[in-house]
């Protein structure tokens, strides 16, 4: 099981740091090669997925800065996440949807800034 909490993790992202320790819950622990062999419905399931994990780190980047409204995906759309997690995906089969989504997190906090 992996712990840890959201400050740290969000550091260690900033940092550039991959080994973390927290829980990951539903389909985002699922390998990478399970999202590209997925059936529609279960890929659906997985952006689902990744879209509340963005929305979390939306919600976390927004009480960070005290300020409201901060979107993380503002640089592409709902396709352009499936299409970038997909190509991650296809590139590392053995990772964790999570790290898909984590990856995504920082490629898109990258390009706020």
């Amino acid at each position: 099981m992996r712990r840890i909490s959201l400050a740290v993790t969000v550091a260690l992202l900033a940092s550039g740091a991959h080994a973390m320790n927290y829980a990951v819950n539903g389909i985002g622990a699922a390998s990478c090669g399970t999202w590209v062999n997925a059936s529609h419905n279960i890929r659906q399931m997985g952006m689902s997925w990744v879209l509340g994990y963005l929305t979390a780190m939306n919600a976390h980047e927004a009480s960070l800065q005290h300020a409201c409204c901060t979107n993380l995906v503002n640089t592409t759309d709902v396709d352009g996440v499936e299409v970038w997690v997909t190509n991650y995906c296809q590139a590392n089969p053995l990772q964790d949807i999570s790290d898909a989504a984590i990856n995504l997190y920082i490629e898109l906090k990258n390009r706020q800034q």
